[in-house]
């Protein structure tokens, strides 16, 4: 079994090693939009049948792009005065609106804790059905007897906030529904609406060094969880990013970014052997979606960024050699 999966993950390999050459219906490396003279802008864009919505945003505070976002979404957003004074020019593709929050997380080095509240009725108030964004996964739970809500918010695995009045138990039964559906239902005997609330938190502080480990994992995560050309989206989004910093801070960002491609070798050497074939497709579609933007690059900006394309030549090497190792194993 060893001996297969280790030919397979050196297989992988192959995915990387022709992405150069691969075709691809993802557009030219889109310009960073311009800074304006004037004041900053913010729009959405809403397709009503899909319901995905894109973000343009030119030098917006993120205050501003929250509370947009907030009108369009129906959920609570939050964050310390940190982000909240950041300002951005973003250009996110439409997507389902959970997928926009995680893209926007990304770019402005945030991370989204999801919590839900619930709010007491006032007198004559019918509580309308809660927003499933952020809500949708199915949920099962057997609560038959009468129990104080925090245990079953500890049964569905998730975080609620409560206001003081809100007093009483909860009996809930369910199987693979709609968490929305089972808070609809708790809340209501508790005499309750409910709101989902996202905080954005930094992933690190001004001042403070990123953990290389976390920050290793989260540049995964977030890319492995994208479609193809959301990834080669946001790697182009680092790129304009990049590429709009002052000359003498260009190239620290270039081996940031040549770092985070180094770190996927890493990641995968730390995965337990049994699960590394499924990451290792991951890291190879990953891989495979810097290589498409690196070879549409001006031969200019090829050349700023050619610690990126080593970086990716010996995560091909590393790859081979985890794959060569496990192989060898008996």
């Amino acid at each position: 079994m060893k001996r297969r999966r280790g030919r397979a993950i050196a297989g992988l390999l192959l995915l990387a090693a022709g992405a150069v050459e691969a075709q691809s219906d993802i557009s030219p490396p889109s310009k960073a939009l311009p800074e304006p003279a004037g004041n900053a802008s913010i729009r959405l864009t809403r397709y009503r049948k899909s319901g995905e919505i894109g973000l343009k945003a030119v030098r917006a505070p993120m205050k501003d792009i929250a509370s947009t976002l907030e009108r369009a979404t129906g959920c609570a957003i939050e964050m310390d005065k940190e982000l909240q004074e950041g300002r951005h020019t973003l250009d996110i593709s439409p997507r389902p609106a959970e997928k926009l929050f995680h893209a926007l997380a990304r770019r402005v080095a945030a991370r989204i804790v999801v919590t839900y509240r619930l709010k007491h009725l006032l007198a004559g108030e019918t509580a309308p059905p809660g927003n499933p964004l952020f809500a949708g996964r199915q949920v099962s739970v057997n609560q038959k007897r009468p129990e104080e809500p925090e245990i079953l918010w500890q049964q569905l695995g998730i975080t609620v906030e409560m206001e003081e009045d809100i007093v009483g138990k909860v009996v809930l039964t369910a199987r693979k529904e709609p968490l929305a559906r089972a808070l609809d239902r708790a809340a209501a005997q508790l005499q309750a609406r409910w709101e989902t609330v996202l905080r954005l938190e930094p992933r690190f502080r001004s001042g403070e060094s990123a953990d290389p480990e976390e920050e290793m994992r989260d540049h995964f995560t977030d890319l492995a969880k994208m479609t193809s050309k959301e990834r080669q989206e946001e790697i182009r989004a680092d790129i304009s990013a990049i590429e709009s910093l002052p000359e003498d801070r260009q190239e620290a960002g270039v081996l940031w970014m040549a770092g985070n491609v180094t770190g996927l070798a890493s990641l995968l050497k730390s995965v337990p052997g049994e699960h590394r074939e499924r990451v290792a497709l991951k890291v190879a579609a990953v891989a495979q979606d810097y290589w498409n933007v690196m070879d549409r690059l001006p031969p200019s900006s090829r050349a700023r960024f050619d610690p990126v394309c080593q970086a990716l030549l010996q995560l091909q090497k590393d790859y081979a050699d985890i794959g060569n190792e496990e192989s060898g194993e008996e």
